[in-house]
């Protein structure tokens, strides 16, 4: 397993904004239709999934506690209920997007500024019922820097073993973080955070066990085993997988309701919610046949918090990582972010995110402080749904990006090709992003 790269150093302050997702409805969920059959998803409050262009099977994701490739993102049309023996469904989630970025970098020259069009994202996602208690989810995206090829990312099978837990067993994204527990079309802004980019383990395969989501319980919890942290689509004797990875999150909701929770927004009439956050993992590798490293630990912590009401929502994020190499120093990265968002009618939401990553003096880069600010504007084209939006976004940069190369998470970027987040990299202080994009589930 490749080690995480050891340069970078500093240490931060900041502030935080106001900003959240914002959603657009193109076309409601299907009616379900009764059958003798129980069905495997327990729909929780239907008022809010119909307003919100849900179906049954985006639940099951939730439910499952897995990242919710079928969340708030798959207008999953088909046969049959949806989350029962024999129904079958589609859905398709695309992101385009223009980009300008410019850097005060003296290693360019006179050649300073980058622009372009990208489709960032396409993802289409099938779910089967296989049993009214089985469900198989089979998801491919294209992704930044693949060059439009596709690639597999869900592939699980969703199993209800009784009314208080259930099974996913397969490919999917843990849920650890908060970001884990949301699809991208649920996020905040225009992507992912540049925190999710650095700390998240993001797909891998394995097994998970978690609780059902209940209203009458305001406690959930999932607990996993896999192959580490960005493993997906790797064999078993891979020298990039660990030998195991162990995790888990617990989540607390005193107020509002778990469908509320299903992505980051809070649309106008929504009800006032509350959601604390806890999660975790243990990595090791290096003591079995074939591996990259020798004795190798990653250990990773994750706190969050996020309120909404009516309109208005702000959430916290704090990160801890720590890579153990045998023969090597002990390296600690630290993350914080902030975000928030308010709508100012019933279609426009304005929204800001603060974060910040900090990297171990041991490290002994010329910065280990690395700030980023982001503010920009979401358009629903349709009041009260996910399912099409515009939206536009700036985002600084303070300090130099370049450092940042090969650190955090093996495989993970924050900038460059294979990064979400438009900031193409630099050496020295100051990136300035400029983003405009469509995104749309259909």
């Amino acid at each position: 397993m490749r080690p995480i790269s050891q340069q970078t150093s500093r240490a931060g302050v900041a502030l935080a904004l106001v900003g959240v997702a914002g959603t657009a409805a193109i076309a409601e969920a299907p009616p379900r239709e009764d059958t003798d059959s129980p069905s495997p998803v327990t729909i929780i409050d239907r008022e809010q999934i119909e307003r919100r262009g849900l179906t049954d099977i985006d639940q099951i994701a939730r439910l499952g506690g897995v990242n919710p490739g079928i969340n708030t993102f798959t207008n999953v049309r088909g046969v049959g209920a949806p989350g029962s023996e024999g129904s079958l469904g589609l859905g398709v989630f695309l992101r385009s997007r223009y980009t300008w970025s410019e850097r005060d970098d003296s290693l360019l020259g006179d050649d300073e500024t980058t622009i372009g069009y990208s489709i960032p994202r396409l993802e289409i996602t099938a779910a089967a019922g296989v049993t009214d208690s089985v469900t198989g989810v089979i998801s491919v995206v294209t992704r930044p820097g693949n060059s439009g090829e596709f690639e597999l990312e869900n592939a699980f099978a969703y199993w209800e073993i009784d009314e208080r837990v259930a099974l996913t067993v397969g490919q999917f994204m843990p849920a650890v973080r908060r970001g884990d527990m949301i699809h991208e079309s649920g996020v905040g802004g225009l992507g992912r955070t540049t925190s999710h980019d650095f700390f998240a383990g993001e797909y891998q395969q394995g097994v998970q066990l978690s609780q059902q989501f209940d209203e009458t319980s305001n406690w959930w919890w999932s607990t996993y085993i896999s192959d580490g942290p960005r493993t997906d689509n790797s064999p078993f004797e891979d020298s990039g997988e660990f030998d195991i990875a162990w995790g888990g999150r617990f989540e607390y909701k005193p107020r509002g309701t778990w469908d509320q929770f299903t992505d980051v927004t809070s649309f106008r009439g929504d009800e006032e919610g509350l959601l604390f956050g806890l999660g975790g993992f243990i990595a090791l590798d290096g003591e079995t046949n074939p591996s990259s490293v020798s004795d190798l630990m990653l250990c990773s912590l994750s706190g969050d918090v996020n309120y909404e009401n009516d309109g208005a929502r702000i959430g916290a994020t704090i990160d801890w990582l720590q890579e153990d190499l045998d023969g090597s120093p002990t390296i600690d990265y630290f993350g914080w972010g902030v975000e928030g968002g308010v709508f100012l009618n019933e279609q426009t939401e304005l929204f800001g995110r603060l974060e910040q990553i900090l990297v171990d003096d041991d490290l002994a880069l010329t910065d280990d402080e690395f700030l980023f600010l982001r503010g920009g504007l979401n358009y629903f084209l349709i009041p009260g749904s996910q399912a099409a939006r515009l939206s536009f976004d700036i985002g600084y940069a303070f300090d130099p990006t370049a450092p940042l190369t090969g650190l955090g998470i093996p495989g993970s970027a924050v900038m460059g090709v294979a990064s979400d987040s438009g900031f193409v990299g630099s050496s020295e202080d100051g990136e300035l992003v400029f983003r405009g994009q469509f995104q749309g589930r259909f």
